[in-house]
C-alpha cells in the first residue's frame, strides 16, 4: 500500500507543481500596489530634505510597481524604490498600500480630539482597548488619515501610521474642529476685533485732533 501511494504521489507531483505555481501567480496578479492619498510625492532620492527633490505628485489609488522590495530608511522615514506613471523614484512607505485590483481604499482626513485641552490620543496596534499602545504622537488638533473600507472596527478607526496602519478610538476623531482649535479661533477672533477697534479709535482720534487744529 505504501509503495502504491509513493508511486501515485511521484506520478502526480510533476502535474501539481505547475498548477500550484499558476495558482500562486494568478493570486498575485489580482493584487496591486497603490498610492494611499492624493498628492503623495515621488522623490528623486530617498529624502524629503529639499522640495526640488520631488519629481512628481501622485493621485490617490494610482497603480505603482515596486522595483525593489528593500526598504530604504533615512532618518525617521522609510522609502521604496518604485515606478509610477512611467517615472522611477522613491516614495514614502506609508504613502502606499497593497490591495486587490478590484478594491480601492478611500482615505479621509480627520482631526484628533482629546478630553484634556491640547492632550494626546493613544494609538493602538489592534482595534482593542487591551491592545498594545504603540504611540501617543497625535496631539489634539492633529490631522490623521483614516482608512475607509467595508471593514468595521467597533469603537475604533483604522488610521495610516508610520509604515503601515494602526487604530485610534473613534471618540478621538472628528470631521470638525478640536477644542484647542476652537479656542485658538476664538482667541484669534478676539485679537482681530481688538486690533480693528484700536485702529478705528486711533483714526478717529487723529481726525478729531486734525479738526481741532484746523479750527484753531
Amino acid at each position: 500500500m505504501r509503495k502504491f501511494l509513493a508511486i501515485l504521489i511521484a506520478f502526480l507531483l510533476p502535474f501539481s507543481i505547475p498548477f500550484a505555481q499558476a495558482s500562486a501567480q494568478s493570486n498575485q496578479d489580482n493584487y496591486q500596489w497603490r498610492v494611499l492619498h492624493n498628492g503623495a510625492c515621488l522623490y528623486k532620492e530617498a529624502s524629503i530634505a529639499e522640495g526640488a527633490n520631488v519629481i512628481a505628485h501622485l493621485e490617490q489609488s494610482a497603480e505603482i510597481t515596486l522595483l525593489n522590495t528593500e526598504l530604504y530608511k533615512v532618518e525617521h522615514y522609510s522609502f521604496y524604490f518604485v515606478e509610477a506613471n512611467g517615472i522611477q523614484g522613491y516614495i514614502l512607505a506609508n504613502d502606499i498600500y497593497y490591495s486587490r485590483r478590484d478594491y480601492v481604499y478611500d482615505i479621509v482626513y480627520k482631526t484628533v480630539i482629546t478630553k484634556e485641552l491640547f492632550g494626546k490620543a493613544a494609538i493602538y496596534r489592534y482595534p482593542d482597548e487591551q491592545s498594545e499602545i504603540v504611540g501617543e504622537f497625535y496631539k489634539d488638533g492633529s490631522k490623521v488619515g483614516v482608512v475607509k473600507s467595508a471593514d468595521e472596527y467597533g469603537k475604533f478607526e483604522k488610521i495610516v501610521y508610520q509604515e503601515g496602519y494602526a487604530y485610534m478610538q473613534r471618540d478621538n476623531l472628528t470631521s470638525g474642529l478640536s477644542k484647542g482649535q476652537g479656542i485658538s479661533i476664538i482667541i484669534a477672533g478676539i485679537v482681530v476685533v481688538i486690533v480693528a477697534l484700536a485702529t478705528f479709535l486711533l483714526i478717529k482720534a487723529r481726525k478729531s485732533l486734525q479738526n481741532t487744529t484746523n479750527n484753531s
